[in-house]
């Protein structure tokens, strides 16, 4: 019995060291970078970071992260707008392009809606849609 738990353990401990990881940035950074963080959490399939760089809206983008999971080999950031919806809540609609494992290199943008509740509270990507071709 003592053996089979130390054997559980180990198994534990080395699974838990392969989860993919990645840094998440700091509190303070900018909406771009919440958004490529977010971005290369998905690309490395990195959940727990992705769910903390969304906070409450971890509802709104786990359906997007898990459909997306490990596919996406390369993005880039093409375009950033600003779009106010109220004094206190700003989104950052972000343009981006992402290639597949399987070669396929989108021709569609997308954006992400990167918000934050007031002034010096952290941004969040809060949404993900397509733009139109």
């Amino acid at each position: 019995m003592k053996r089979l738990l130390t054997s559980l353990l180990v198994a534990s401990v080395t699974l838990t060291g392969c989860a993919p990881h990645m840094d998440i940035p700091p509190e303070d950074a900018t909406p771009d970078a919440v958004a490529t963080a977010f971005l290369e959490s998905v690309r490395v399939g990195d959940q727990q970071a992705a769910q903390h760089l969304s906070g409450d809206c971890w509802n709104t983008t786990q359906a997007w992260f898990n459909r997306n999971k490990k596919k996406i080999t390369t993005f880039t950031v093409e375009s950033v707008g600003k779009w106010e919806i109220t004094p206190t809540t700003t989104n950052l609609l972000i343009g981006f392009k992402y290639e597949l494992k399987s070669g396929e290199n989108t021709s569609i943008g997308w954006n992400l809606d990167v918000t934050r509740s007031a002034d010096g509270q952290p941004w969040r990507v809060c949404n993900i849609r397509k733009t139109s071709p």
